[in-house]
């Protein structure tokens, strides 16, 4: 039996996207496209165990900027996965609360289109 999980994808310039995807790797890697880097925000995301995953070369194949990781001081290129962890720290859905701090800190942490143009130029001088 395929084990289905509800998350919200965030593609730059695109609205939050709530959906039911297969927990497989494959999924998940086409999802970010490429391989998988684990992002743990801070904020009321990680009292939620919500996790981000997003592509672990964004930067290095010139993703387009997402939206500002302020707690890392950075920001996020190319595809966000939000997603649950359960108690063992498997995939798990996200309720609607937890969509609600999503949109929250997505909110917080936009970018206007100055500071996109400006990091995607960053970006594709740096790396």
């Amino acid at each position: 039996m395929k084990k289905t999980v509800l998350v919200a994808i965030k593609k730059p310039n695109q609205p939050l996207e709530v959906r039911e995807i297969e927990d497989k790797l494959e999924v998940l890697q086409e999802i970010v496209e490429g391989y998988i880097e684990a992002i743990y925000p801070m904020e009321n995301l990680e009292e939620h165990s919500i996790t981000i995953f997003g592509n672990e070369e964004a930067k290095l194949n010139h993703l387009p900027s997402n939206f500002w990781l302020y707690e890392k001081k950075d920001c996020m290129c190319g595809t966000a996965l939000f997603f649950k962890d359960d108690e063992e720290g498997e995939m798990a859905s996200l309720q609607p609360e937890d969509i609600q701090e999503i949109e929250k800190y997505l909110e917080k942490n936009k970018m206007n289109i100055f500071e996109h143009e400006e990091m995607d130029k960053y970006i594709k001088e740096n790396f």
